[in-house]
């Protein structure tokens, strides 16, 4: 009985890692699944989506008033918020993910030519409701579409992305030639065969 013991130890201690290990093989084989089917649905995408609109509200000469709208594929305002930034050119940070059907980009931060875009403010906090990115949001969109957002926003977030095609693009709000930044609203615009612009609304 005294030899039994730890052999029996043993063979639930294997039991118990092969079982965690099904667990864990099974989530990430579930993942996979939600974001192959993601492709899918990205095909089914408008071909541009319209995630922040804001406007310079105040500039002085080394400071900046920021008031950014966050949308959903809705055209609703999920948030609105107001940044007041040290510098004079107000620039956006995406996360961009590349998928055969198109692309997908989350905010990531604000920054100017003051403050590096390292230390911007991060921005999901802003759009992020019960850990879904709402910008990507639409009361007609599939399942399908939204449990792979999800997954595709968490790994984003914790940097989980060796196995994705992502990338980091900037768009920038150039001052005018009087070296003001007219009173506009402004859209930043993702196409989602790629590329990201900045336009008047």
């Amino acid at each position: 009985m005294k030899i039994l013991k730890p052999i029996i130890w043993i063979i639930v201690i294997i039991a118990v890692v092969g079982g965690v290990y099904i667990v864990f093989k099974s989530l990430n084989n579930s993942a996979d699944n939600k974001l192959v089917k993601l492709n899918d649905e990205i095909a089914h995408l408008k071909n541009t989506v319209v995630p922040i609109k804001y406007k310079v509200k105040k500039q002085n000469d080394d400071m900046l008033t920021v008031v950014v709208k966050f949308m959903d594929l809705d055209s609703n305002v999920i948030a609105k918020e107001k940044f007041e930034l040290k510098g004079t050119t107000v620039s956006f940070d995406f996360m961009v993910a590349k998928f055969k059907n198109g692309y997908v980009a989350f905010p990531y931060k604000i920054f100017t030519d003051q403050i590096a875009a390292e230390d911007g403010i991060l921005l999901y906090k802003y759009y992020e409701k019960n850990n879904y990115p709402q910008v990507y949001f639409s009361k007609n969109s599939k399942k399908a579409f939204r449990d792979g957002i999800e997954v595709l926003y968490d790994k984003i977030r914790k940097k989980d992305i060796e196995d994705l095609d992502v990338f980091g693009s900037m768009v920038q709000n150039h001052p005018s030639a009087s070296g003001r930044i007219n009173n506009n609203t402004y859209k930043i615009i993702v196409h989602t065969k790629g590329g990201l612009e900045i336009q008047k609304d």
